[in-house]
């Protein structure tokens, strides 16, 4: 660029000279040609005026001598003109002006015309031309001077230019070198080093000043490109500090966390893995971190694991977490709960997978048990009445199946003789028998206690149905051997036959009638329900009008029996059981009296003589001992009373006509109504009147285990068949902690029912149950043997029967 400016200067240099030397040589030319022609018009004139106008030609023949004169031309303005000078005019020519010269130049050629005038008028006009050369030469002289000068300038400029061009070029070629250098070594070096979570050295944070002499464009360019350098270093330097803070945490994090962690190459072979994983698949770290994934996992869901690794990779799938099954060292199966994530490239592509992992093996292993306690029975492991009820609603839904009800004949005798223990051993026995004769035509569930009942689905006719009885009692004559003792154990059997539009609660009552009437028909053989057993039904008829009457009356009753703390003996609470004081039937059992209640719809009406009662007591022990009244009260409510709209309403009601706080009334149902969404709804209103909720019969049959923890429950009470079994240990044992555990994680109570033995007491604290309720501590009792005998009572643990020394 600026060579080009001092080429065009240059020329506009040399055309300005040119075009000056030539105006100065016309205007030289101009006035030379003026002068001679002055000189030769003087002449001319004086000459035409002596001899006239014959003289003319010698005249020009002298002028056209001269060495600058090319031609003179007489040019005759008119005819008139030339007749009158013919005449001797020539006297009266008028004078010559210098300022009539008029000097033209055309092609070179230089022309000098003069007009000749008499009296004003012109007659002649003289021309003289002179020769080319007496400009052109002068003027091409001229030329080479401004054409050779020019040159002189261009070449002065471009030498000019040359070094100042290479003064800037210097600069910037030392610049380009510095900053060519500080991309090829001084860059990668810091990227190397924050890519690699190395700190950046402070040689690299500071690579020094950049500094290039010259025009000041290059010498700002220069420092601009020092600054752009030394914040690039100092960014650099901060990014690098906060990755290896965060790398710093993030192993921290990594190593030190309780949870397994690994990362997973896209190809399935681990990366690393942190101490916590080794811990849980009794491995050594560098042996993992050696190994590919599938080689860890349980052989069954290796396929699993690589459908996730394959959603995961592909961008189908941000996370997942699941249970996946490892394997230890040992060949130990280990439930984990996994949380799986990928990391991807500036690309797009899978870089590594992070896995977390939770040992959950207890919890699995305590989910089973629990799944195994809400469709089995823990002592004899057939189905329970849950699995029942499912099994025979699926047989009516499909035929008409045949309900067959055992009940084992004087089996009491068998504990109170040999004891819980023994008599247990024994069910176990009868169970196996029973099964096996059952199993090639339906299903044996225990419903509790000494009963049992089959499902036969293979049935046509009630030939059939007789049948089967005849061989179950047949395959129930064989003794049984217990510690080298023979029993024989007897039962009798009630049959039912489906009917059209017929539930599963109308079959096992109708069961429940026949059993009954074969034990009254003397035992050890069976009974069909049909027209002949009415004959109950009426009883229960008359049951039913003398339980309408005594609701209105006094004698429906509560006895209340202590529960204990765990711990200490102190009272915690006390259960209301209703009784009922029949005038002619003496006490009648609540086993009687509610399902008559539940059935006619009673169980309403009972329900709330039941709170009336309580609550009245309640406030009556508030009042007369004060210091001794801190316990709670415990009531049972029925499903059917749950799905009353105004049972809420009642309880508020009846708290504040007593003044009792709601916190000290607690409701008792069984696990199954936990399962009607309409009953679950009034418990949680009930809680939010501040009233407790308490799972009765806690390990009878629950089938929403998983959802307890969002049940509106505040107390487990664990069957007392449970309780029994875990002191024997075992599986029961194992279930009834997991059944504490599940407790303390709940943050809810425990309480073991059915204590009888200072064995069981031993059984429920260990397996974390916090309170006790049972004979051990005190039977059922009236209202007035409370406030007598049990509130003045400290520790009800220490009058209870002692415990039996070794």
């Amino acid at each position: 660029m600026v060579a080009l400016l001092v080429v065009v200067l240059s020329l506009v240099f040399t055309w300005q000279w040119v075009t000056r030397e030539q105006a100065a040589l016309q205007r030289a030319v101009d006035t030379s040609v003026m002068a001679l022609g002055e000189s030769l018009f003087i002449e001319f004139a004086d000459t035409f005026t002596d001899s006239g106008i014959e003289a003319m030609t010698d005249f020009q023949q002298r002028v056209e001598e001269i060495p600058d004169v090319e031609s003179l031309e007489v040019v005759p303005l008119s005819a008139s003109a030339l007749a009158l000078l013919a005449d001797g005019g020539a006297d009266r020519l008028d004078p010559i002006r210098p300022e009539a010269f008029e000097s033209v130049t055309e092609d070179g050629i230089t022309t000098l015309r003069v007009p000749l005038t008499i009296d004003g008028e012109p007659v002649l006009r003289v021309e003289v031309r002179f020769r080319a050369g007496l400009i052109d030469e002068p003027q091409a002289a001229a030329r080479r001077a401004g054409i050779v000068n020019g040159v002189v300038v261009l070449l002065l400029g471009l030498v000019a230019t040359w070094f100042v061009a290479r003064s800037a070029t210097s600069g910037v070629r030392q610049l380009t070198t510095q900053v060519r250098d500080s991309a090829e070594r001084h860059l990668p070096q810091v990227l190397s080093a924050v890519r690699d979570g190395r700190p950046v050295t402070p040689a690299q944070l500071q690579p020094g000043e950049i500094s290039v002499r010259g025009v000041a464009e290059v010498e700002a360019l220069s420092s601009a490109f020092t600054t752009h350098r030394a914040a690039v270093a100092e960014l650099a330097g901060e990014l690098s500090a906060r990755l290896v803070r965060s790398d710093t945490r993030f192993r921290i994090g990594f190593d030190r966390s309780p949870m397994g962690m690994a990362l997973i190459g896209a190809d399935g072979q681990v990366q690393r893995v942190n101490a916590a994983l080794a811990t849980l698949l009794g491995r050594d770290v560098d042996d993992l971190e050696t190994a590919s994934l599938p080689d860890l996992l349980h052989p069954d869901d290796v396929d699993r694991m690589a459908d996730v690794f394959r959603r995961l990779t592909t961008g189908a799938l941000e996370g997942d977490v699941s249970e996946i099954r490892y394997l230890t060292a040992a060949g130990d199966e280990v439930w984990t709960m996994q949380g799986a994530s990928v990391h991807f490239d500036a690309d797009g592509q899978p870089l590594t997978i992070f896995l977390q992992m939770q040992d959950v093996t207890e919890t699995k292993h305590a989910q089973e048990s629990l799944r195994e306690l809400a469709f089995h029975d823990s002592l004899t492991g057939l189905p329970n009445r849950v699995a029942l009820e499912r099994e025979l609603q699926s047989a009516l839904e499909s035929g008409r199946p045949a309900l067959a009800m055992l009940d084992l004949d004087r089996f009491k005798l068998v504990n109170d003789s040999l004891g819980h223990h023994a008599g247990d051993r024994l069910l176990q026995a009868v169970a196996a028998r029973l099964d096996a004769l059952v199993s090639p035509v339906g299903m044996l569930a225990r419903l509790g206690g000494d009963e049992f009942v089959a499902v036969l689905r293979s049935v046509d006719a009630r030939v059939d149905v007789e049948l089967a009885a005849t061989q179950l009692l047949a395959g129930m004559e064989a003794p049984f051997e217990l510690d080298g003792r023979r029993f024989w154990v007897r039962c009798s059997i009630g049959l039912a036959m489906a009917e059209p539009e017929q539930t599963a609660n109308d079959l096992l009552s109708n069961a429940d009638a026949a059993v009954h009437h074969a034990k009254q028909r003397g035992r050890g053989g069976w009974a069909l329900f049909d027209q002949s057993l009415q004959d109950n039904a009426t009883e229960r008829l008359g049951l039913e009008h003398d339980l309408r009457d005594a609701l209105g009356t006094d004698q429906l009753l509560l006895h209340y029996q202590p529960i204990v703390c765990a711990r200490t003996g102190r009272l915690v609470a006390l259960e209301g059981l209703a009784r009922w004081a029949h005038p002619t039937r003496g006490f009648v059992s609540p086993g009687s009296f509610v399902p008559v209640a539940e059935e006619t719809g009673l169980i309403t009406e009972l329900g709330d003589r039941v709170l009336e009662l309580g609550l009245a007591d309640l406030a009556r022990w508030s009042a007369s001992c004060p210091d001794q009244a801190s316990f709670h009260l415990s009531l049972n409510l029925s499903g059917r009373q749950l799905h009353d709209h105004d049972l809420v309403r009642r309880v508020g009601t009846l708290l504040d006509h007593h003044d009792i706080d709601p916190g000290r009334l607690v409701l008792e149902v069984t696990e199954t109504t936990l399962l009607d969404d309409r009953a679950v709804d009034h418990l949680e209103l009930l809680r939010q009147l501040g009233v407790r909720i308490a799972a009765d019969d806690f390990g009878s049959g629950f089938t929403a285990i998983g959802q307890l923890a969002r049940q509106p429950v505040d107390i487990l009470k664990v069957d007392m068949s449970l309780v029994r079994d875990a002191v024997e240990g075992g599986k029961a044992a194992a279930i009834l902690a997991s059944v504490g555990s599940l407790g303390t994680a709940l943050g809810v109570s425990v309480v073991a029912e059915g204590v009888e033995e200072w064995a069981q007491y031993d059984a429920a604290v260990a397996a974390g149950c916090d309170l006790i309720q049972g004979y051990l501590f005190g039977r059922p009792v009236a209202a007035d043997v409370v406030t007598a005998d049990v509130l003045p009572t400290d520790d009800l643990m220490a009058r209870a029967a002692p415990e039996p020394t070794a």
